[in-house]
């Protein structure tokens, strides 16, 4: 009986310090996992962006950012799409296929460290 004491003891000291170690490990990582850019686009993704034209923007620190423009007929609005975390503007543009068959010039802007785009993604960025 006064073994199980002592270990029940010890694990009481035992779960702070794991806890602990845990919040400081998923601290230390949270940028990673906030951010995930793809690694790769399969040759059919590219294709979705064959009526779309490249666009570079360069940033304030000097940074060219690759985004993808078809341009509006006449003098129709341009909305300009974000896509989601993991994700890539080949992977959104058949989503403005109906936007852009009413004359809607469409932007897909591209991120900081998204597949070719040099830099590393932050809120800032």
């Amino acid at each position: 009986m006064e073994q199980l004491k002592k270990e029940f003891i010890r694990l009481l000291f035992a779960l702070p310090v794991i806890y602990i170690l845990f919040v400081v490990l998923v601290f230390s990582v949270q940028r990673s996992m906030m951010y995930y850019p793809p690694h790769g686009l399969s040759e059919s993704a590219w294709k979705n962006l064959e009526s779309f034209a490249p666009l570079k923007v360069t940033t304030e620190d000097g940074l060219a950012i690759t985004g993808y423009f078809s341009p509006p007929s006449g003098k129709m609005p341009i909305m300009v799409l974000f896509h989601g975390n993991a994700s890539h503007p080949a992977w959104e543009a058949f989503k403005t296929n109906r936007i852009r068959a009413k004359g809607y010039g469409v932007l897909l802007a591209g991120y900081r460290g998204y597949l070719g785009n040099p830099g590393k993604s932050s809120e800032e960025g």
